[in-house]
């Protein structure tokens, strides 16, 4: 089974994208980018993998080698990457306002 970080490289590759130009478009270093693509780094930040993902032309579930069915489970879309982006660094209070006003809106659009 092909990692993450094999997908990258062969699609990056496929693309014919240099890891300079691919690092660059993603904010990181070509170093970093080549941790990524051998495995050493396994936890690629939701925003790295968004990023990828719109400079490779390619959906999540494509890169993470996920069936449409599971893709649909897991989606991770740009709202919900740039909700994390956002919210990582808040406080449990304000993560726990932000769930609130979520759950407020969806229980006002079911009615």
């Amino acid at each position: 089974m092909d990692t993450i970080g094999k997908k990258i490289r062969e699609i990056r590759k496929e693309r014919k994208i240099s890891a300079d130009s691919a690092a660059s478009a993603l904010g990181i270093s070509r170093a970093t980018l080549y941790r990524y693509e051998s495995g050493d780094i396994e936890k690629i930040p939701a925003d790295v993998i968004n990023k990828l993902c719109k400079l490779y032309g390619i959906k999540v579930w494509e890169l993470l080698g996920l069936s449409s069915e599971q893709e649909t489970a897991v989606r991770l879309d740009d709202f919900a990457c740039a909700m994390y982006d956002e919210s990582r660094n808040f406080s449990d209070e304000d993560k726990a306002q932000l769930l609130a006003m979520a759950r407020y809106i969806s229980s006002k659009n079911k009615k």
